[in-house]
């Protein structure tokens, strides 16, 4: 792993902080509003830019979201799509195989994570 266990812990901790109020209180507002009967073209998963936040930062989990909004082409939506889940996959990939790497390296040359 990289980094000491309490930086990650707190470095984890810090960046759910600051996405957690992002995702959660739009999501109940929306759900208070769709209960209340609030038609779905007013809602703010059909606004673009907080779809477009959500993709960058939930990643694959808010597709879903972007198929159901109306104001996206079907080619917006599929580009949005292979970039996304391509993100998904760099990142994965580099944290499952250029992690190690970095920190075999940093062992070699006495640096301690």
């Amino acid at each position: 792993m990289a980094g000491p266990p309490a930086m990650r812990s707190q470095l984890t901790c810090a960046l759910l902080v600051l996405v957690y109020p992002f995702v959660w209180l739009p999501a109940i507002f929306e759900a208070y509003q769709q209960a209340d009967g609030v038609p779905s073209n007013k809602l703010l998963s059909q606004k673009k830019g907080y779809v477009i936040f959500m993709l960058l930062t939930v990643g694959p989990a808010a597709v879903p979201m972007l198929w159901a909004n109306l104001h996206f082409s079907r080619r917006a939506k599929i580009v949005w799509t292979v970039i996304i889940l391509a993100l998904f996959f760099s990142s994965l990939l580099l944290m499952l195989f250029m992690v190690p790497a970095f920190e075999r390296l940093a062992e070699t040359i006495g640096i301690s994570l």
